[in-house]
Formats: C-alpha cells, sequence, structure tokens
C-alpha cells in the first residue's frame, strides 16, 4: 500500500487539494459576479424612459452604497434640490452605485477617507461627478478603465465589469463618462446626461 501511495503521488495530491478547492470556489464566485453584471446589463436599457430627479437617486445611490461598508466615510453632498433628466432611474442609479463603490475600494487604508458625490446643470445636460481622496488612477490605466474586463484591484476582487456597464449605459441613454486625477490628489469620475434626449435639436 506504501509504495502504491509513492507511485501515484497520493500524500502530495491530497496536499494541494485544499488550495485548488479554494481557488475552482474562488473562480466559481468570479463568473457568478460576471454573469450577474452581464445580466444586470442585459436589463438596463433606456426603453420606456421616464423623466426622474437625478438628484434624489444620486442621493440615495450613495448612501446605499455607503451604508453597506464597515469603515467609516466622510460622505458630502452637493446636489440641486432636484434636477430632472429622461431616462431609467435604476440604470443610472447603478452607475452611481458602481462609480461609488469604487471609489470606496481605491480608499482603503486611506486614514480619513472623503467623498463627494455632485450633480449639477452645464447647458442641455446633467452633470454627476464621484470624487475620493484616494491614491487616484495610474496615468497608464485612465485610458484602460472602461474597458471590459480591466481591472487595477488585487486578483479576485472586482471582475473589471462595473465601469465597462456604466459606460454602456451612460451611452445609452447619450451621455458621456470619463475618470481623471484630481489637482489635489484623489480621482474623480464624471458623467453626462442630456436633460431631455427626445427634444429636437435645432439644427446649425
Amino acid at each position: 500500500r506504501e509504495v502504491l501511495r509513492k507511485e501515484l503521488s497520493i500524500d502530495a495530491v491530497m496536499a494541494d487539494l485544499p488550495p485548488l478547492i479554494d481557488g475552482t470556489r474562488e473562480g466559481a464566485q468570479r463568473v457568478a459576479e460576471i454573469v450577474r453584471n452581464l445580466r444586470r446589463l442585459s436589463f438596463t436599457n433606456p426603453g420606456g424612459a421616464e423623466m426622474f430627479d437625478l438628484a434624489e437617486v444620486a442621493r440615495t445611490a450613495g448612501a446605499w452604497a455607503v451604508s453597506g461598508r464597515k469603515s467609516r466615510v466622510n460622505l458630502e453632498f452637493d446636489l440641486p434640490e432636484s434636477l430632472n433628466v429622461r431616462g431609467n432611474a435604476g440604470a443610472i442609479h447603478q452607475v452611481l452605485v458602481n462609480l461609488v463603490e469604487n471609489a470606496l475600494d481605491a480608499m482603503e487604508g486611506v486614514a480619513e477617507p472623503k467623498l463627494k458625490l455632485s450633480v449639477r446643470k452645464e447647458g442641455v445636460n446633467a452633470v454627476a461627478v464621484v470624487q475620493d481622496n484616494g491614491p487616484g488612477i495610474p496615468e497608464d490605466c485612465l485610458l484602460k478603465v472602461f474597458d471590459p474586463f480591466f481591472t487595477t484591484k488585487p486578483p479576485g476582487r472586482g471582475t473589471g465589469l462595473g465601469l465597462w456597464i456604466s459606460w454602456n449605459i451612460v451611452k445609452d441613454h447619450g451621455g458621456a463618462i470619463e475618470a481623471g486625477n484630481q489637482p489635489g490628489g484623489g480621482a474623480a469620475v464624471l458623467f453626462t446626461l442630456p436633460l431631455d434626449p427626445l427634444k429636437p435639436r435645432r439644427q446649425v
């Protein structure tokens, strides 16, 4: 029996089983998260768009995302009393939650994490901005952050789909989204939405 154990390397196989099982479990969880994200994208088509208050959606999304974290975060809102836009309120809520959660992840280890969520009107657009005081986004990553499956998070954390899904949702609403670094440190992600995309634009 001992000879057979040595020939089949049973002891070595048994020693490798725990990390293999952990890796399989982690992989399955990652696949499940990817599927959830893709399903979320498939249900966020802005068809049947309605007018909704972007300021209220931003307040709800920010508070909801922060409430699920153990660490204390100084959350600041800079919102108008109301700012109505046309679109899918649930989809835009998901965009804001994605951006806030990314900012919270980036501020892990920061002694006094601060997050600011602002909404304002600029011309024919509504603008939403999420700012943090984390380490910022590496310069060589700024053009990649909205690519599918791209992530700067450690292995096993994040699928790299959150910002890609957010980019698609904003684009489907006729808006634009961009990420950058603030002069004083930290990252900022900004997206715009047309106040009323169904209103005909004046031809010049």
